[in-house]
């Protein structure tokens, strides 16, 4: 009788094994743990080594361009490491390692082909880097996070990594010396602007989207000015000229208030006449000025600056003459201060379809953004040396 009754006690106090896996369920789950943590170190660690890869090839070919391959080479890199993983020999943990020996050469690669940028250029240049760096890291990361999850009895389905991997300009309202309200989605920027740039202290500082920030007060606030100001990366975020977003600055002027809206772009693109037709679509009377005179013959690429000045109220309008303190002892002010070179707004209804911009319908104007930055790479490469963008 007590030896039936210690066998049973025994049998009572000894945990059931796993068929087949020689473990315990707490230990199984506590390996399945330990896997997906240390998947997700793999993949958070890689989402953070080629966004930041991708950030340093900003400088160099401006942003849209830099990020132009980015998700279709990661998208790639991924199909392929997780179609083909289970070809690929070695251990979990040598692979783990070549992540460690990719994640120190990057940088090193980068910056080594930033010297043929001039020579790759906007297009080329990004898509070679991301193959030599970004890709191979990609793949091998995925490959190594595969290869940890079959430690564990294939628990985690490795097609999983696909959907997750995915998880995971810019305003500046200002009038010099009557600065009333800045509206600025990077804080680094406002941070940049008032350490080396002199930015006036009488100013508040709203750091927010402007989409935002316009929704929230369009209908509480008004201002005798505002400034539209958005040009960043080679190009302007489009969707802040969108008929919408452009309604709001209209709620937000006062009745006899004044808006000027800079666009930076190929004007001979569709995406400009498209800005310009909204523009005139919300306001009543508009005037538009370029920084430079219009070609005379027609060219492929017409990159220019463009100010379109608009108010609120209907009617003609003009400006006075600057006076010497207007200038501020700047002669860059002397020279720009007073509108010229104006554009005719019926040239931008003569061509392309005649199309305003509307929230939620912009993606088709991404491969004219895409072009008009590639323009800009050019523009900028001709004002500095190819030098001073390579060693940023």
């Amino acid at each position: 009788m007590s030896s039936k009754r210690s066998v049973q006690k025994h049998e009572k106090s000894t945990p059931k094994r796993v068929e087949g896996s020689g473990r315990s369920p707490s230990a199984s789950t506590v390996g399945v743990l330990m896997s997906i943590q240390r998947s997700w170190f793999l993949i958070s660690l890689s989402l953070f080594a080629t966004t930041i890869l991708q950030s340093c090839l900003s400088p160099v070919y401006g942003n849209l361009a830099a990020y132009q391959y980015h998700k279709p080479l990661t998208l790639s890199a991924l199909t392929i490491s997780c179609l083909t993983y289970r070809t690929w020999k070695g251990p979990s943990r040598s692979w783990a390692q070549k992540v460690a020996v990719l994640l120190l050469t990057a940088p090193t690669l980068t910056f080594y082909l930033f010297r043929y940028s001039g020579y790759l250029g906007p297009s080329l240049g990004p898509l070679i880097t991301g193959i030599i760096t970004t890709f191979p890291l990609t793949v091998i990361t995925a490959v190594a996070t595969c290869k940890n999850s079959e430690l564990r009895s294939n628990e985690i389905p490795y097609a999983n990594i696909i959907q997750r991997y995915g998880v995971n300009a810019n305003t500046i309202s200002r009038v010099i010396n009557a600065v009333i309200l800045i509206v600025e989605i990077d804080s680094v920027v406002y941070n940049f602007a008032t350490r080396y740039f002199n930015l006036p202290s009488n100013h508040t500082a709203v750091i927010q989207d402007a989409t935002t920030f316009v929704d929230r007060v369009k209908k509480t606030k008004s201002y005798k000015y505002i400034i539209h100001d958005v040009f960043t990366g080679g190009a302007e975020p489009i969707d802040l000229f969108t008929q919408e977003f452009l309604q709001g600055l209209n709620a937000m002027l006062e009745p006899d208030g004044v808006i000027a809206i800079n666009y930076a772009g190929d004007l001979n693109l569709p995406t400009a006449a498209a800005v310009v037709r909204t523009v005139l679509s919300v306001f009543p009377s508009c005037r538009l000025f370029r920084e430079d005179v219009r070609p005379s013959e027609a060219t492929a690429t017409d990159f220019a600056n463009m100010v379109m000045f608009c108010r609120k109220a209907a009617g003609p309008f003009g400006f006075r003459h600057p006076t010497k303190a207007d200038f501020l002892g700047s002669q860059a002010r002397e020279y720009h201060l007073l509108p010229q070179h104006e554009v005719d707004p019926s040239l931008f209804m003569k061509v392309h379809s005649q199309d305003t911009i509307s929230k939620g319908k912009t993606r088709g104007f991404e491969t004219s953004q895409l072009e008009s930055a590639l323009g800009h790479w050019g523009v900028m490469r001709s004002v500095l040396p190819d030098a001073v963008w390579e060693n940023w």
